[in-house]
C-alpha cells in the first residue's frame, strides 16, 4: 500500500513530553495514527512501523512506507 501523505510533518508533535534525548526511536502506533490522522492513511500501514526521528525535523512518511 502506498500512502498518500504530501506534507512533511513536524517531528515534535509526536516526541513524547517526558523524553529529554535529542531523538526518540520506535513511535508506537498510537503516536503514528496521531500522526497519520492528519492525511487519514488506513490503519494497517501502521502495522510494523518504525524509525528514527530526531527533534525538529521534518518526517517524510512515504520514504518510510
Amino acid at each position: 500500500m502506498i500512502a498518500s501523505c504530501e506534507r512533511l510533518l513536524e517531528v515534535e508533535s509526536v516526541m513524547p513530553d517526558n523524553e529529554s534525548d535529542d531523538s526518540y526511536y520506535g513511535c508506537d502506533s498510537i503516536k503514528l495514527e496521531h500522526i497519520f490522522s492528519y492525511d487519514k492513511v488506513q490503519k494497517d500501514v501502521l502495522h510494523d512501523f518504525s524509525f528514527e526521528i530526531h527533534k525538529g525535523e521534518c518526517v517524510d512518511i512515504n520514504k518510510h512506507l
